[in-house]
């Protein structure tokens, strides 16, 4: 199974990173482009998928080397196969097995790290602006002598008699209404 894993990252990365050039080969939309050092043997259009497990076309378009001897064996009596021998067999035909396709994939850490290192640097920001760029609390409104003082005046200057405090005081009896 590493095996497959890192073939596809190998295919993978051969196909995005290396200069391309137009082959002969038609497709589903067209002519597919194949990378300079891909295998030839292997077929450019095969893909497999839980919705399309064995696909119609091979993975191997042409059997060289051990696996032409390994096919050669395969008519025989598979318990003289090794299971090694087996596995390659398995891996000219498919590229992944069910379990494989069935696996949860890691991606999830990656976001989950990405989305933690943005909250730790909208933390950091908020702490910057917090201590060097707001000014500091000023005293009096957390003094609650200071905040009776300023209600008591507030009711004594008539500020705010629509909606302040001076709306909620009975000035005839001398408290809060």
């Amino acid at each position: 199974m590493l095996r497959v894993a890192l073939h596809r990252v190998v295919s993978h990365r051969s196909v995005h990173l290396t200069k391309v050039r137009p082959s002969m080969v038609v497709g589903f939309g067209g002519p597919v482009q194949l990378a300079e050092n891909r295998d030839p043997n292997v077929n450019p259009i095969f893909h497999e998928s839980l919705t399309n497990p064995i696909p119609d076309k091979p993975r191997t378009l042409k059997y060289t080397g051990d696996l032409a001897t390994l096919k050669e064996m395969e008519v025989g009596d598979w318990k003289k196969l090794s299971v090694e021998e087996q596995m390659d067999l398995y891996n000219s035909y498919f590229g992944t097995s069910i379990a494989d396709m069935c696996r949860d994939q890691d991606g999830w850490k990656s976001v989950l790290g990405a989305g933690m290192i943005f909250i730790s640097f909208g933390l950091l920001l908020h702490l910057f602006i917090h201590l060097y760029i707001n000014p500091p609390y000023v005293w009096t409104t957390l003094d609650e002598d200071w905040v009776k003082a300023s209600i008591k005046r507030q009711i004594q200057s008539h500020a705010g008699d629509i909606t302040g405090y001076s709306s909620k005081w009975d000035y005839a009896n001398n408290r809060w209404k």
